[in-house]
């Protein structure tokens, strides 16, 4: 799975949270103005909204499978370190 690097996080966090700088920074239309030109800003706002959430969501989610895999790690650590003093303790009985 392409989350697991911590680069491909970083770089997904970085572009949501670009988007929702572009989001924020989209000007609004005052009351009563008509807005002429074909350039549809409610379009572009919600997919830069859309995007925004989606990358922001899978780097969180990368991240919260890299702070598993860390504890998963720890745990196999201190199941190795008691199966290595039970060891010392059985060869310093003898």
């Amino acid at each position: 799975m392409f989350l697991r690097n911590w680069i491909v996080i970083i770089v997904l966090a970085a572009i949501g949270i670009g988007l929702g700088w572009y989001w924020f920074s989209i000007p609004t239309v005052p009351d009563g103005v008509t807005p002429q030109g074909e350039v549809d800003d409610a379009v572009t706002a919600i997919a830069a909204l859309a995007g925004a959430v989606t990358t922001m969501g899978a780097s969180v989610f990368g991240v919260l499978g890299k702070l598993n895999e860390y504890k998963k790690a720890k745990l196999e650590i201190a199941e190795k370190q008691m199966a290595l003093d039970e060891k010392k303790k059985k060869l310093q009985e003898q």
